[in-house]
This record gives structure tokens, C-alpha cells and sequence, in this order.
């Protein structure tokens, strides 16, 4: 799992927008699914959301958040995870 809280040494950029932009999808993929915020929490791990948010960063930035939600949703799907 990404530590979103540190900066790795030697880089110009923190990583604390990416945990800004990954918090706010995790919250909404709670609310758009009725998950409690520990449920979505291991879903995202286990399915590496949150790298997969950062590697796509730059798209995630132009990208709005309905369209994200979607591509984790279908993400979360063809890994075989049940969600309404």
C-alpha cells in the first residue's frame, strides 16, 4: 500500500494531492454503494485502487469523478466483487 502521508526522498513532488483526490473517491464510493468506510477500505486495498488512482494520476485530474467512480466499479466487478 501507497503512504500517501510522506514524501519519498529525492522527490519534488508530495504525494498529499493524490490522498486529497483518493479520499474523495473512497468517500464516494461509500455513499454510491452504502459501504461502511472499513469495507471500502479493504476493498480498495485488495483490489489496489489506490495505486491504480496513482498511477493514473494525471488522468484522474481531467478525468470527473462520476467517470472514475464508474471505472472502479467496473474494476471492482471484473475482479469478481459483489456491489450494488
Amino acid at each position: 500500500m501507497l503512504d500517501f502521508n510522506t514524501r519519498k526522498e529525492g522527490t519534488a513532488i508530495p504525494h498529499r494531492p493524490m490522498l486529497h483526490i483518493g479520499r474523495g473517491i473512497h468517500a464516494k464510493t461509500m455513499k454510491r454503494h452504502s459501504l461502511d468506510k472499513m469495507t471500502a477500505l479493504q476493498l480498495f486495498k485488495e483490489n489496489e485502487v489506490f495505486e491504480i488512482l496513482s498511477d493514473c494520476y494525471e488522468s484522474v485530474q481531467l478525468d470527473g469523478d462520476g467517470e472514475i467512480l464508474d471505472d472502479i466499479d467496473a474494476l471492482l466487478r471484473n475482479n469478481g466483487v459483489t456491489i450494488e
